[in-house]
């Protein structure tokens, strides 16, 4: 699936693009510059294959120009107006659409194209859009005018949307006055800051790894198809070298989960697989790219901000919009699951480490040893071989079995159209959802099932869009 990056805190709101009120005003804010900037152009799917990153700047100052015009001009109508939803929330939906929209399309672009220019411009406006939702989420007016609402008359959903915002609003520092707001928006500004750099961090300490192997016997145990990838992998890497094969190499292995995880569970030398394991875990600890100063301001930021809005800790903060009652709730769940789960594992493990020992490994079950013992217990106990199986388990053949269940138990149809839409990447695939019976369209989703570490955030999978009317 999809994916962008969005920061936690008071850029919550804009974790998801919406759907709009069946409001065809929250996709026109836009002035004449749509018909060169593409990323102001939010009546459709986004054109993602026309979108660069000199589109970002201009797009977003028109945007927040716009939002911050016409959001002046209702907090100056909420005083003197009836309190009512549509009037309220449904309005904030078409003022907040252009931007949820527009910042959107460049965060998941940030998220799975990753590139220094896009990079460099997204730092450049982040704390623009953050100021800009700090603004709106500590609107005074808004509040009040939300508070007002007679909830009676409200349906159960709209009531607990008028109830997550007033909680959100609070939770962004509302009811904060003089220096204690203003030293909490430039905590969201810096956390905002902090987070993004963090995930560069991850990102470029990822594809900065690489371990040539040019030697088989060191890859000896890893299967035919992990050998042909990290040979490809090899390829796309050095272009201008000899073209490698799976069978003579040379190969390359890197912190990609498809190259890391295969070689973690079938390599049988333990020496390639420490060196792999203390790559993975050591990500962005060193250098430039070391993580831990900026945890280490992350978590004293969160704690004032908790402070600040009148929590103990962080942690009560976050719960504030959890289903969990408290900390001490947590702590309870946590015990038990411990409890319950802990002699099991320890049982599991002591299988495991006289499994190994039978087959010759000397010496205690380290950490790099548990994915490849693991594997070769479960070859040895339930006869499971990966490679045997992978052949009925090619990615058309996964597709065609999950889009066959998905139609039996929703009645669907779920057809590929990559013609009918804007893709960020020649691999990325674009399917319709329609009804089975009438026909009528439904949805759409893309999907992008390949990993591209040089451009894309692990953990980069799903982000959604949310269009004005049906049939996007």
């Amino acid at each position: 699936m999809t994916a962008k990056h969005l920061q936690e805190g008071p850029l919550g709101s804009l974790r998801r693009i919406r759907r709009s009120h069946g409001t065809a005003g929250a996709a026109t804010a836009t002035s004449t510059s749509t018909v060169t900037n593409p990323l102001l152009d939010s009546s459709g799917l986004p054109k993602y294959q026309s979108i660069t990153s000199d589109h970002v700047a201009p797009a977003v100052d028109n945007i927040l120009t716009d939002l911050r015009s016409t959001f002046g001009e209702l907090e100056e109508q909420l005083p003197s107006q009836p309190a009512t939803y549509a009037g309220i929330v449904e309005a904030l939906e078409k003022l907040r659409y252009p931007l949820e929209y527009g910042w959107g399309v460049v965060s998941h672009l940030n998220g799975v194209k990753n590139s220094d220019s896009l990079r460099t411009v997204y730092q450049e406006m982040q704390p623009q859009v953050v100021k800009a939702s700090m603004e709106l989420e500590q609107s005074l007016a808004v509040y009040d005018a939300l508070a007002k609402l007679e909830t009676g008359d409200l349906t159960g959903p709209q009531q607990r949307v008028v109830n997550a915002a007033l909680r959100s609003m609070r939770l962004s520092g509302v009811n904060l006055e003089g220096e204690a707001k203003e030293e909490f928006t430039k905590i969201a500004l810096k956390l905002s800051e902090l987070g993004t750099n963090f995930q560069n961090h991850m990102l470029d300490a990822t594809k900065a790894f690489e371990l040539i192997i040019r030697d088989p016997e060191e890859l000896a145990g890893l299967p035919a198809s992990a050998m042909a990838a990290a040979a490809q992998s090899y390829a796309q890497k050095y272009k201008d070298e000899p073209e490698p094969t799976a069978e003579a190499g040379p190969w390359r292995l890197t912190l990609d989960m498809p190259s890391y995880l295969p070689s973690m569970q079938h390599v049988k030398s333990a020496k390639l697989r420490e060196t792999l394991y203390r790559a993975f875990i050591s990500r962005a600890s060193e250098g430039d790219l070391d993580n831990s100063p900026l945890i280490a301001e992350i978590l004293k930021l969160r704690q004032r901000a908790a402070a600040l809005l009148g929590y103990k800790n962080f942690a009560e903060k976050s719960l504030a919009s959890k289903m969990a009652d408290d900390v001490a709730a947590v702590d309870g769940l946590i015990s038990q699951l411990f409890n319950v789960a802990r002699p099991a594992a320890e049982k599991e493990l002591a299988e495991l480490r006289e499994f190994a020992a039978s087959h010759g490994h000397e010496g205690d079950v380290q950490l790099w040893d548990m994915s490849y013992w693991s594997e070769r217990l479960k070859e040895d106990r339930y006869a499971y071989d990966e490679e045997a199986l992978r052949p009925y388990f090619s990615l058309p053949k996964v597709l065609d079995g999950m889009f066959g269940i998905a139609s039996k138990l929703f009645g669907i149809s779920i057809q590929r159209d990559d013609d009918a839409a804007e893709r960020w990447h020649p691999d990325v695939m674009f399917f319709k959802v329609t009804d089975a019976k009438s026909g009528e369209r439904i949805a759409s989703f893309y999907l992008y099932p390949y990993s591209r570490p040089a451009e894309k955030r692990g953990g980069a999978w799903m982000a959604s869009i949310g269009l004005e009317g049906s049939g996007q």
